[in-house]
């Protein structure tokens, strides 16, 4: 039994989380008090204290500390900052694109009320369907149970906050796969658990964040392929890459690493054994993940071109208000812009692509009237850490001996970096400035940090500065808590 839990304890944990959050949305229903979100922040408070004391009793006692469960703790006051955000903000609020007839709500609503896919493709609904699907079939259940259709749409919430979770989960398993150590793992998995982007999108109920999660699990399941190439995890990776496509179309962007790791691991096993046998295998295996990844994955790209004349990677045009393109290259790229001056982002007004990316980064595309201090902190402290990996990145570019999984990560990151430059100069809206877009550069920067400092005398006041950025990402937390009079 021991040994069947420790095969699946990524599983039951998975199981566990989804589990707990139907829980919380059964207490919130049947008890309504928003009182819940104050006792669960106190639960964090109360955690982030006992947490610290522990380590600094263990560092006095000179006792070694056990890092994994300090991994569990931090990994449950994420779930839990995520818990107390879900409950605390409405859906009406730091949403994106809910306009009341073709935003992403109404979306939902068309295929829960008619049980079928839109009939046009104004607006969001030119999107894919795969998380409108789940949002929809979550409706239906709620229906079901009698729940009333504003509940339930609130709880919405629930589906999204777990696909957020499943994240810090999922990062685990992934920086485990790069055997990079357990004090290490902590530092990255603190700043996954708490990051300030993947607490908003916790909360919005749109497609991003299930797409966020399915790139994080294909880029596990992709290290997993390396390792071991067989058929199921051929079968696997091109499900995972199929929903990614499926949940929203510029995911595709997968498919650049998964092409590098298949042509490097086709390359150094054909050259290791020189057996033509090898080339069938691998033939067979790219045919399976071409019909099944390329098949499914743009189904519903191939529906909306025939109905619709929609290329596959459409995008619409957004509103005059947030566009920005009057403005000069100069104004949009320099580096030394007047905008960051400003601690907030602001869609409608800002230009700056490198302003605008690192702000949204922490507080998303709102603001907080008459609280400045905390989130100028957590800038100034942002802006540091984002250039020491930055400085970590060339750093591990430059190292002769680097494993292909640490390749495939540098060049994910690149591209993703080099696509949203080339979106935001070929479409100049204040909201393709977003950094939800490139959330997976968090994992990415943070590992380069990792690699970078390891064993350096920088290592130990890099691990501090970014730990007190998580413990300044906690307090913002509580202050929104506060800032809406919950």
């Amino acid at each position: 039994m021991c040994n069947f839990i420790k095969k699946r304890k990524m599983t039951i944990l998975s199981l566990s989380t989804i589990l707990y959050y139907l829980l919380i949305y059964i207490i919130d229903i049947n008890i309504k008090i928003k009182e819940i979100s104050f006792i669960v922040a106190i639960i964090i408070g109360i955690i982030v204290i006992a947490t610290n004391i522990f380590i600094l009793n263990e560092y006095e006692k000179k006792k070694k500390i056990d890092f994994k469960k300090i991994i569990c703790v931090i990994g449950v006051i994420g779930i839990l900052l995520r818990t107390a955000y879900i409950l605390y903000t409405p859906i009406t609020e730091r949403q994106h694109d809910l306009e009341k007839d073709v935003g992403h709500l109404a979306y939902i609503e068309t295929i829960y009320k008619t049980g079928k896919l839109p009939t046009h493709n104004k607006w969001q609904f030119y999107q894919q369907p795969l998380h409108h699907i789940i949002a929809a079939g979550w409706l239906k259940i709620n229906e079901i149970l009698g729940i009333d259709l504003a509940t339930s749409e609130e709880g919405i919430q629930i589906i999204t906050a777990i696909y957020s979770s499943m994240i810090i989960l999922i990062s685990y398993c992934i920086l485990k796969e790069l055997n990079i150590d357990n004090k290490l793992k902590l530092l990255v998995m603190t700043v996954i658990s708490v990051h300030p982007t993947l607490i908003i999108l916790a909360g919005s109920i749109n497609n991003d964040i299930l797409m966020i999660m399915l790139t994080f699990l294909a880029i596990l399941y992709l290290i997993k392929w390396y390792k071991k190439p067989s058929m199921p995890n051929t079968i696997i990776l091109a499900i995972i890459t199929a929903l990614i496509a499926l949940t929203k179309i510029s995911g595709t962007i997968i498919a650049i690493p998964i092409l590098y790791i298949f042509i490097n691991k086709f390359l150094q096993d054909y050259f290791k054994e020189k057996d033509p046998k090898i080339i069938k295998d691998y033939i067979w295996k790219f045919i399976i993940f071409g019909v099944i990844s390329l098949g499914l994955g743009l189904s519903y790209s191939i529906r909306n071109m025939y109905l619709f004349n929609q290329s596959i990677f459409y995008v619409p045009k957004a509103g005059s208000a947030v566009y920005c393109g009057n403005r000069s290259l100069i104004d949009r790229l320099e580096i030394l812009s007047p905008e960051w001056l400003k601690v907030f982002a602001y869609p409608i007004g800002d230009c700056n692509i490198w302003a605008y990316l690192v702000k949204s980064s922490l507080f998303g595309e709102y603001h907080l009237k008459n609280i400045n201090l905390i989130p100028s902190i957590m800038l100034a402290l942002n802006i540091v850490i984002i250039l020491i990996s930055l400085i970590c990145l060339i750093k591990v570019i430059a190292q002769s001996k680097k494993t292909v999984e640490i390749k495939m990560i540098i060049l994910f990151y690149l591209v993703q970096i080099c696509m949203f430059i080339y979106s935001n100069i070929t479409m100049p809206y204040g909201c393709t400035m977003d950094f939800r877009y490139i959330v997976p550069t968090i994992m990415f920067g943070m590992i380069f940090i990792v690699y970078g400092t390891k064993d350096t005398k920088y290592e130990r006041n890099v691990s501090g500065l970014i730990y007190v950025f998580a413990i300044m990402s906690v307090i913002f937390e509580l202050t929104y808590m506060q800032y809406l009079n919950i």
